[in-house]
């Protein structure tokens, strides 16, 4: 096993090429919303690596070190144990003194999708995860903050072979949105209110979470200061006549794209205004050269019977492969606090928002 040296880096060094979570553009973006942003950089097997920590309150006199999709690094699973321990001891003493845990998102396929077979229980998956580790220190969160499961799409093939790998039905309403005069466009930043009420409008339609609109003026913001030359967000908006339909926001960071958030009215359904957005964007990566378009979550259960087995229908429509991450996993360092703070998140469903 490789030793792991941390050390502090300025935020302007978080040069992550593809990967927007770990990006200046997303810490910045934290910051606006009051949260913690620290930039490390660690050297593993003679290379070094940047890794974002965002610190987020708690409760009173207790915080918790968050990474999303990190550590970005390509590892075989025995390997990966052991960095995520010997990473939590050398970033510890460089966080503050209320942090309680640090939850790892991280951003590998599960083993268990590599070996075609269901997920365990937590208590199983913790012994695989703990395996060659000194501390087994190791625990499965509560909550996964970024979706584990998600559909990713090559846009670098041509036209007709992507729309060759959708299924009929979705080939044939993105022709009938075109037919139907449903127009897809890029809007500059300053429309993102208009978006944000058809936004808030779907979210409450399927009885989800809601951000404020601040978060999102908080993601723009950080994307309009310019100061992160991968990262570009675009908000593309989906028209018939005056009338909004549809909406969302894409992220081009590097060569990968992801669909960050989606919006669509309940209204004109009939002119399926949701297959020509989704299509656009996906067109917008290619032409952007990016090599993976992210759709960002769908359920982990493809039975009928989910309440989101819409989404999956709707999603898997455009084709891709499957990829299922290891999702999030705590590394306590107040062992009695962390059970405290554990328990609150399992009754209260989960704190974190991405």
């Amino acid at each position: 096993m490789h030793t792991v040296d941390v050390e502090a880096i300025s935020r302007s060094a978080l040069d992550t090429s593809s990967n927007l979570f770990q990006s200046p553009l997303w810490a910045g973006t934290k910051a606006r919303l009051g949260e913690q942003p620290l930039s490390f950089r660690f050297r593993y097997a003679r290379r070094w690596y940047p890794l974002l920590v965002v610190v987020r309150p708690l409760g009173e006199g207790c915080r918790a070190g968050y990474i999303p999709w990190g550590p970005d690094l390509r590892l075989p699973e025995s390997e990966q144990a052991p960095l995520l321990e010997q990473l939590a001891a050398g970033v510890a003493p460089l966080l503050p003194d209320d942090v309680a845990f640090l939850r790892f998102d991280l951003p590998w396929q599960s083993p268990y999708q590599r070996e075609g077979e269901e997920e365990p229980p937590n208590r199983v998956r913790e012994l695989r995860m703990n395996f060659g580790t000194e501390s087994r220190n190791l625990r499965k969160a509560p909550t996964d903050v970024q979706p584990t499961d998600t559909l990713v799409i090559d846009p670098r093939r041509t036209q007709h072979e992507l729309l060759a790998d959708m299924r009929a039905k979705t080939r044939y309403n993105i022709r009938l949105a075109q037919r139907r005069g449903v127009v897809v466009e890029e809007h500059p930043h300053a429309d993102l209110a208009a978006w944000y009420e058809l936004y808030r409008e779907t979210m409450e339609r399927k009885g989800l979470t809601v951000h404020e609109y601040r978060y999102f003026e908080a993601l723009f913001r950080a994307a309009d200061m310019g100061d992160d030359a991968h990262g570009e967000l675009k908000l593309l908006l989906a028209r018939h006549g005056e009338e909004l339909l549809a909406g969302m926001v894409l992220a081009l960071y590097g060569d990968y794209a992801v669909y960050l958030y989606g919006a669509s009215s309940d209204r004109r359904r009939p002119l399926m205004p949701a297959y020509r957005l989704q299509w656009r964007a996906i067109q917008t990566a290619s032409e952007a050269g990016c090599r993976a378009y992210d759709m960002f979550g769908i359920p982990g259960d493809d039975s009928p019977s989910h309440p989101m087995h819409g989404l999956l229908r709707f999603k898997s429509g455009f084709g891709g492969r499957r990829l299922t991450r290891r999702g999030c996993w705590d590394y306590p360092f107040a062992g009695d606090l962390y059970r405290e703070v554990k328990g609150r998140e399992l009754a209260d469903g989960g704190y974190y928002c991405s």
